[in-house]
């Protein structure tokens, strides 16, 4: 099978010399890299499979966080193409509440120029990792397989990474169509931190399932 795409920025200028890394379930060991040419194309050869994730970046912590995509399912030939900026949507997942036609959409989004920021005056002591942005509906976009899923809520979570805290964000979502197929939707979610004009995507593929249903 072959995984490829073209990786940009968010003006859709190609970055070339970007790096393409696909995760194995331990998380650590990577099964396939690429690095992306002068038109910000990259292709891989690959055992068919669904992999645990996909992660995309160039000048990681000196320009730009990374793009991630999660549970990504690789029986046929698959393009994944990847925006990249300061903005990192970490965590990505979604799941079924059990109402017929939402969704609900959980992240995590780091900002790099927070982190650095942050990095700058920490002094050790245990507290609130403050490097995401604070995000209204009007800064966040949700999609699933490429069209738009309107926002129903933003909610705000604080999640705990011992002995530390950060913020995270669920997000409910208009699904219509979402349990006709056992097929896997590409959920895509692209954010924008308005004080400092960083911005981030990222991808989960999310199927219904019996178990889920």
């Amino acid at each position: 099978m072959r995984l490829h795409g073209r990786v940009t920025d968010f003006e859709d200028r190609p970055l070339d010399n970007a790096v393409v890394r696909m995760l194995g379930r331990d998380f650590r060991r990577d099964v396939a890299t690429a690095v992306t040419d002068e038109h910000g194309m990259y292709g891989v050869e690959i055992e068919g499979g669904t992999y645990l994730a996909v992660w995309i970046c160039k000048d990681y912590k000196e320009k730009a966080l990374e793009y991630w995509a999660w549970h990504v399912p690789v029986y046929d030939d698959l393009e994944l193409n990847a925006r990249v900026d300061g903005l990192e949507v970490y965590g990505l997942n979604a799941f079924w509440p059990r109402h017929a036609s939402v969704l609900m959409v959980y992240f995590r989004p780091m900002s790099l120029k927070r982190f650095q920021a942050w990095e700058a005056v920490k002094h050790g002591e245990p507290g609130l990792i403050d490097i995401s942005p604070d995000l209204g509906p009007e800064d966040i976009e949700v999609s699933i397989d490429g069209e738009p899923a309107p926002l129903l809520s933003v909610n705000k979570v604080r999640e705990q990474t011992p002995p530390d805290y950060m913020d995270a964000y669920l997000v409910h979502v208009q699904a219509d169509g979402i349990l006709a197929t056992d097929a896997y939707r590409k959920i895509g979610v692209a954010v924008v931190d308005r004080e400092t004009q960083e911005k981030g995507e990222a991808s989960v593929f999310w199927r219904y399932t019996l178990y889920e249903g």
